[in-house]
C-alpha cells in the first residue's frame, strides 16, 4: 500500500511539473473587486498577471517539443499516414519520426484552404530519403482510407467532452477513418484544452466569406444559391482514438481529468 501511495504521489508530481503553471490571482476573501485597489494590491496583481502570461508563453513555446519527442512511440517503420492541410505540430511530429530513422509514406489532403500544398512541399524537402509524400484532393480521402495505417491531425481546440475543433472537412475524414477502422490521433498542446461543452455541432463555428470556396469570378451564381463556408468542424470524441499532448498521451475519456488539473473552478464561470 505504501509503495502504491508513493508511486501515485510521484506520478502526480511528474504530471504537475509538465502541465501549465497556473496562478490564482486573488481569493474573494483577500480583495473586494467592487472597491478600488490599494497601490500595493495593484502592484501585486500586475506581478501575478505577468507571471501567468510568462508561464503560458513558455507552455505554448515548449509544447511542440514535448509532443514531437513522442513520435517514435506512436509511429512505426513504413507506416502509411494521412494528414489534413498544414499543421506545424503535425509537421514536426512526422519529421521527428523521420529524424529517428523511421521511413514513412504520407498522404497529404489539400484541406479547405489548400494549405496541404505547403505541407506536402515542407515534408518532401525535409527528409526526402525517409518521407514519401503524395498530395491528394479531399475528394479522394474515402477511396484511399483503406490503405492508411493512421490519421494524424492538428487541433484548433479540444473541448471538455473530448471532442475536437479543427479545420473544416476534418469530420468527413474522421468518419471515413471510422468506417475503415483507422485510428485517428490528434496532436495538441494542453493550452488548447477548453472547459466548454458543445451543445450542437455548430456551437463554436463561424461562417466566413463563400468566395474562398466558390469564387464569384469563376461562375455565375444564381440568386437562390446559398453557399456556406464554415471555418471549423466539430469531431465528436467517439471518432478520436488518442490525444498526444505535451504531458503525455490520453484517450478522450481522460480529458475531464486534465481539465480538472489545469483549470480552477472559477475558470469555468469566466
Amino acid at each position: 500500500n505504501n509503495n502504491n501511495s508513493n508511486n501515485k504521489e510521484m506520478s502526480e508530481q511528474k504530471r504537475g511539473a509538465m502541465r501549465p503553471e497556473l496562478v490564482t490571482f486573488f481569493a474573494p476573501a483577500q480583495i473586494d473587486f467592487n472597491k478600488p485597489m490599494t497601490p500595493e494590491q495593484v502592484k501585486d496583481f500586475k506581478a501575478r498577471v505577468t507571471e501567468s502570461i510568462d508561464n503560458l508563453k513558455t507552455e505554448i513555446t515548449n509544447s511542440n517539443d514535448a509532443i514531437t519527442e513522442q513520435a517514435d512511440k506512436h509511429i512505426h517503420h513504413n507506416e502509411v499516414i494521412l494528414v489534413y492541410g498544414y499543421s506545424t505540430t503535425v509537421y514536426r511530429f512526422l519529421t521527428e519520426a523521420a529524424r529517428k530513422n523511421l521511413a514513412l509514406g504520407v498522404f497529404v489532403a489539400e484541406g479547405p484552404d489548400c494549405s496541404g500544398h505547403n505541407m506536402a512541399r515542407a515534408l518532401a524537402t525535409s527528409y526526402p530519403s525517409k518521407i514519401q509524400v503524395t498530395l491528394i484532393p479531399d475528394s479522394s480521402i474515402f477511396a484511399l482510407m483503406s490503405r492508411i495505417n493512421m490519421v494524424v491531425l492538428g487541433a484548433s481546440a479540444v473541448l471538455a467532452n473530448g471532442g475536437l475543433l479543427a479545420k473544416s472537412g476534418v469530420q468527413m475524414l474522421a468518419l471515413a477513418a471510422k468506417q475503415h477502422a483507422v485510428p485517428v490521433i490528434v496532436c495538441a498542446g494542453l493550452h488548447k484544452l477548453s472547459p466548454l461543452f458543445p451543445s450542437t455541432r455548430d456551437s463554436f463555428n463561424t461562417l466566413i466569406s463563400p468566395s474562398y470556396a466558390l469564387p464569384c469570378s469563376d461562375i455565375e451564381i444564381p440568386p437562390t444559391l446559398e453557399v456556406l463556408n464554415p471555418v471549423l468542424d466539430y469531431v465528436p470524441p467517439e471518432l478520436i482514438w488518442l490525444f498526444i499532448t505535451n504531458s503525455g498521451t490520453y484517450n478522450t475519456a481522460y480529458i475531464y481529468k486534465l481539465l480538472a488539473d489545469i483549470y480552477s473552478e472559477a475558470d469555468y464561470h469566466l
